[in-house]
């Protein structure tokens, strides 16, 4: 059956939305049969807004390339072992997630001193840290405070021995995605996970990756020249801020014909 574009847009403006952001909109879902969880639908827009200035635009396709990567991403993860909160791909656009109690909080992993941490701290851009720099965000307003630690637990609730492993989970997602992405020539310099509480048929609690994998939350550069290759471009005011989406897109062998807006 052809479904009219006008027919499109009344079905997606009939969903229930469950949150909308600047640049996703997460849908309630139903229960899926197969792995018994309430779901989310997750879109990905095209929007992209800079936390530095509060500029937005238009990125053509970017919804439709962050939707793939990050699927592919989560895959990998889950075939190593990792519990994330990905489900499937409903479309080029949407993927269904495990709903999940996500925590009011999100963990950084620094392993490359970027352009604006360089500058905050002196140093010149591109050096490597001998040791993962862990950073916590809240978002208590419109905005992720850089806190401490101890404000961590004392804003999210978890006692230290939780806390521990929420750092040791985001360290090592952050170490197998440096050596995927170090296979595509290419370096992780930071990136952000956000984790959910779950828990299992024993009843006991555990914790997930609950956050898109995209280069809307990890910033990479080429391995041979250092050019930015995520969101920074954008940030950074460079020509061509899709360049970065595409060209990740295709060393992850995910870029066809097909992918247009």
């Amino acid at each position: 059956m052809i479904i009219k574009l006008d027919e499109k847009r009344q079905k997606m403006s009939q969903k229930q939305v469950f949150y909308e952001g600047a640049e996703k909109i997460y849908y309630a879902g139903t229960k899926d049969e197969d792995h018994q969880v309430s779901t989310l639908i997750l879109h990905f827009k095209d929007d992209i807004i800079s936390p530095l200035n509060k500029k937005q635009t238009s990125i053509q396709g970017k919804g439709i390339l962050n939707n793939r990567i990050s699927a592919k991403l989560h895959t990998l993860l889950q075939e190593y072992g990792f519990p994330t909160y990905y489900i499937k791909t409903l479309n080029m656009r949407e993927q269904t997630l495990a709903y999940v109690d996500p925590m009011p909080m999100r963990i950084r992993i620094r392993n490359i001193a970027s352009p604006l941490f360089a500058e905050k701290f002196g140093m010149e851009p591109g050096r490597r840290f001998y040791k993962p720099i862990i950073e916590f965000l809240l978002k208590p307003f419109n905005e992720e405070l850089l806190v401490s630690e101890s404000h961590a637990q004392q804003f999210i609730g978890v006692g230290k021995q939780d806390m521990e492993l929420l750092k040791e989970f985001a360290i090592r997602v952050s170490e197998f995605l440096s050596g995927y992405f170090t296979g595509l020539e290419t370096r992780l310099i930071d990136i952000k996970f956000r984790f959910g509480r779950a828990i299992d048929e024993e009843g006991d609690v555990y914790y997930l990756l609950c956050s898109e994998l995209t280069p809307d939350t990890f910033n990479i550069w080429d391995y041979q020249t250092n050019e930015m290759l995520s969101r920074e471009r954008f940030e950074m005011k460079m020509k061509n801020p899709e360049k970065g989406y595409q060209e990740i897109a295709s060393r992850m062998k995910i870029l066809s014909d097909d992918n247009q807006a």
